[in-house]
């Protein structure tokens, strides 16, 4: 696997094919300011086309009195539905995941969570029913989105950089309008789409081979 990269390091490839040397422009000048803005905008999109197995994490929030739990800052999206563990769920519970529109189908003392919120202000689960037994905790397994990339020193979470490298290429090129743009475009998907089968090929392995690193464990959660 690629070794993931500084933004001095990424600004340098991209400069060994833009300006044909391996020379950043000046940090924190114009020119760096908007090859900077690119690398952030293909980041988006490398986090957008697929769920990667290398952002997915575990949380587990603090549990306190009340129905909403504030899921972690970098949360996308769920990987799974959430799992309670403690009180009569000693070797956990999955609990469902519901859209909000479809609460009226269940009744107050179902079990289920939905998500609200959105990326400005971030997410929560409403947690129903809402009363958690004490010493209870829940495992939410999700997949995070990266981090946004600003100083030199800052590394991109992307663990395939040269599909970074080549979109933002195309992206500096296509505002100049030089029409190599597309070709570099095109290289660029190419690379995203090998990432894409390549992580869909190992998630199944790494999905059973943690179950099955979990169940030998006898991991319990909560306490007693």
């Amino acid at each position: 696997m690629p070794s993931q990269l500084t933004v001095t390091e990424l600004q340098k490839r991209i400069a060994s094919i833009v300006d044909e040397r391996y020379a950043t422009p000046t940090v924190g000048g114009e020119e760096w300011e908007l090859r900077l803005s690119l690398l952030n905008q293909a980041q988006d999109e490398w986090a957008s086309a697929h769920e990667w197995e290398s952002m997915r994490k575990y949380y587990y929030p603090n549990i306190t009195v009340g129905a909403t739990i504030t899921l972690s800052a970098d949360f996308s999206e769920f990987s799974d539905n959430p799992r309670l563990y403690g009180g009569s769920y000693s070797n956990g519970k999955e609990w469902p995941l519901i859209k909000p529109t479809e609460m009226n189908l269940h009744t107050s003392e179902s079990e289920y969570g939905y998500k609200m919120g959105n990326p400005a202000e971030g997410y929560s689960i409403i947690w129903n029913p809402g009363t958690l037994a004490s010493g209870s905790s829940i495992q939410i397994a999700y997949y995070a989105f990266p981090t946004s990339l600003a100083s030199p020193t800052d590394i991109t979470q992307v663990d395939t950089p040269d599909y970074l490298v080549k979109r933002a290429i195309s992206m500096r090129w296509e505002i100049a309008n030089d029409s190599r743009y597309q070709q570099m475009e095109a290289r660029a998907r190419e690379i995203l789409l090998q990432a894409v089968e390549n992580d869909n090929a190992q998630a199944e392995p790494i999905k059973d081979r943690v179950l099955t690193e979990m169940q030998e464990a006898g991991f319990r959660f909560g306490r007693d």
